[in-house]
């Protein structure tokens, strides 16, 4: 878990280094906003200027060698959202999906302009098979919350098909 933990910080510090040096008084994040628009309650990091919203997979029990794993440990969707360098800011997230949520919710954030960046799994022997999708984009937070929402919205919500196995 600690590998994993170290992981996530290296994508959200990624948020920091790739948005540049933002003078925050000039650069607020309306958090308020963002968590209207994707629905999800967040958490600021005043230190950082990152704005996090998450949403953990509860929807079903995950067992990882048979063993049931609460979601807090590594079953979470998130974004982040820090003011940006060359756009009014930024967003990146890990997205934890099941088998048939993956092509639905890629086509969802690539239809709203939002770039997937990675696509892989964190676990070995996991039940049901769960993946971890990277999003990244910038532009105005509003416009980012925006993108993001479609994709949120579907998981947990994608039926099974019946061509796939896995659900």
């Amino acid at each position: 878990m600690r590998r994993w933990r170290a992981l996530c910080w290296v994508c959200v510090s990624g948020l920091l280094v790739s948005g540049g040096t933002v003078n925050a008084e000039d650069q607020k994040l309306d958090t308020m906003l963002i968590e209207r628009l994707t629905g999800l309650k967040g958490a600021m990091n005043e230190q950082e200027g990152v704005f996090k919203v998450s949403s953990p997979r509860n929807d079903v029990t995950i067992a990882v060698d048979g063993w049931a794993m609460p979601p807090f440990m590594g079953l979470t969707s998130w974004a982040a959202f820090t003011a940006g360098k060359d756009a009014p800011a930024m967003v990146m997230g890990d997205l934890v999906l099941f088998q048939d949520e993956v092509n639905p919710v890629l086509s969802a954030l690539l239809d709203n302009g939002l770039s997937v960046t990675a696509l892989h799994n964190h676990f070995f022997w996991e039940t049901p098979r769960i993946f971890y999708m990277h999003v990244h984009g910038h532009g105005s937070a509003e416009d980012l919350a925006g993108k993001v929402k479609p994709a949120l919205d579907l998981i947990g919500h994608v039926k099974p098909s019946e061509n796939q196995s896995g659900i």
